[in-house]
């Protein structure tokens, strides 16, 4: 990466402290991940993991060469 590259990222982060709390912190990086769009080809499924909720993420499986 860059040197502007990873300026540019821990301005972002500087700009924005981490909270103390757990809540706190989980909303600052949903913002911080809102910037990035999700590609198109991504399945999100919710799921249960042994009564936590989660998420699964799906790719589209990479076509192999003959």
């Amino acid at each position: 990466m860059a040197d502007a590259e990873i300026d540019a990222v821990r301005q972002i982060l500087a700009s924005n402290p981490r909270p103390a709390g757990l809540a706190g912190r989980c909303e600052r990086l949903d913002a911080l991940g809102s910037r990035y769009p999700l590609p198109a080809d991504l399945l999100i499924e919710p799921v249960d993991a042994n009564g936590v909720a989660a998420e699964w993420t799906l790719t589209p499986r990479p076509k192999l060469r003959a």
